[in-house]
């Protein structure tokens, strides 16, 4: 952890600003009672209405854009005896959520799980496109991942191919990075954040889950683009050359006797 921790509170906090730009709002969230169904005998309900409608997040609203550069200003006032966060709690998160308007679903970590590591599930929408939510929080170290959960598991057979375009797709991504579970196909991308170092609220609650769903909205035509295509490829430069030839034929317009 770093010496200086306001030091490295700003440059977080001037990270999240130089991002606001790049987000795009995530609409329309909904909770889905299936996502939970494998920790039901952990599960806690909170804040739940099946399929209720969430708000849009005010920080993202764009008339909000003054108020958050406002609370930026501020927080970086803070005296380093301010800065000596105390450690973040499940409930501290939980809370924050709430406050937020999202609809979501609470699983405590169990007894025997040593890593104390707590679960938020929800579903997201973009008007669009639908996919699951899980929020992972570590308490005993003080980190958090988010994870946006493509709808539909990866068929065995098409694994190989898809792990040669995650690691493609991988390479550009300045933030977080797409993952597959190679024994049951399940693909999701993950950003995550130390939360010892920066603390939390509501501001950095939502740069870090708007721009794991901005992000995911982008990257979900192009997974699906490719698991609906024919696998035929058996190596790795195959999946890849397939993989760019399926983005340029999206993204490239035809050349024409005319000047562009």
């Amino acid at each position: 952890m770093s010496k200086n921790p306001k030091r490295l509170w700003q440059r977080l906090k001037l990270f999240f600003t130089a991002e606001k730009s790049a987000l795009t709002s995530v609409a329309d969230k909904t909770t889905d009672p299936s996502q939970c169904a494998e920790t039901n005998e952990h599960t806690d309900a909170t804040s739940y209405q099946p399929f209720a409608e969430n708000r849009i997040n005010l920080a993202f609203d764009e008339h909000s854009h003054s108020q958050d550069e406002s609370l930026l200003a501020s927080e970086s006032l803070e005296s380093d005896d301010e800065l000596e966060l105390q450690p973040i709690t499940p409930d501290d998160i939980e809370h924050i959520l709430a406050s937020m308007g999202y609809q979501f679903m609470y699983h405590p970590a169990s007894e025997q799980d040593e890593q104390s590591i707590h679960h938020y599930t929800m579903q997201v929408s973009d008007k669009e496109r639908h996919w699951g939510c899980m929020i992972r929080f570590f308490s005993e170290q003080q980190l958090i991942a988010v994870y946006s959960i493509y709808p539909t598991a990866i068929a065995e057979a098409n694994r190989p191919e898809m792990l040669a375009m995650l690691a493609y797709l991988n390479y550009d991504l300045m933030i977080g990075n797409l993952e597959m579970d190679v024994m049951d196909g399940e693909l999701r991308f993950k950003t995550s954040l130390d939360l010892e170092v920066t603390g939390v609220s509501e501001l950095i609650m939502s740069y870090l889950l708007q721009s794991n769903f901005s992000l995911f909205s982008r990257l979900y035509d192009t997974i699906s683009e490719m698991i609906e295509q024919p696998h035929t490829t058996h190596d790795l430069q195959g999946a890849v050359d397939k993989l760019i030839d399926s983005q340029q034929a999206r993204n490239f317009f035809l050349a024409s006797d005319a000047i562009q």
